[in-house]
């Protein structure tokens, strides 16, 4: 469980309910972050925001049984601003139509199975997020690129980050639904 590999020194120890083997180690189980824990990590304040603005959100993440996470970054967020002509979230909530629309939008960052980037078949693949549209995932030897509704394409910077429940992978874009 923890990486380490442990030596079997005494097998098939009869107890009153069953057989005990014995090892030369403690296996300790491995204590992996949030979905928050790890964006809090990752300094992704803003994608933390939005998840905030929308009620029940971050409860939902938290609670489901398996997830993969396309996280953006800050500096994302920020080109989102200036492609809205936000100054701010608010405003970006304000541009996309309302908290109900930024809802979706957060729900188009999130696939409702754990999939990191080497499960990922070579070549494109179509994933249903939890807004419930497709996106397009595509794995080029080490390379994850995700192309969203708008024909958007943007490239997992950090894969693999394992949380509680899955696994995020932080990416350069905010992916765009169907609004």
């Amino acid at each position: 469980v923890d990486g380490i590999a442990y030596n079997v020194t005494a097998t098939d120890v009869v107890i009153d309910n069953g057989v005990v083997h014995v090892i030369d180690g403690v296996v300790l189980p491995i204590n992996r972050p949030t979905v928050v824990e790890a964006a809090t990590d990752a300094g992704l304040t803003t994608l933390l925001d939005a998840i905030s603005a929308v009620d029940g959100l971050g409860t939902t993440l938290l609670d489901a049984d398996a997830i993969t996470v396309f996280a953006p970054t800050n500096d994302a967020f920020a080109a989102a601003l200036t492609a809205f002509n936000a100054a701010d979230l608010g405003e970006l909530v304000t541009a996309l139509g309302g908290v109900e629309n930024l809802e979706t939008v957060l729900g188009f960052h999130v696939v409702p199975a754990v999939a990191y980037a080497g499960d990922l078949a070579e070549g494109d693949q179509t994933l249903t997020t939890l807004s419930g549209q497709d996106l397009t995932v595509n794995r080029t030897g080490t390379t994850v690129t995700i192309t969203d509704a708008e024909n958007n394409t943007f490239t997992v910077q950090t894969a693999d980050v394992t949380i509680e429940n899955g696994v995020v992978h932080v990416i350069d874009g905010v992916l765009l639904p169907t609004l």
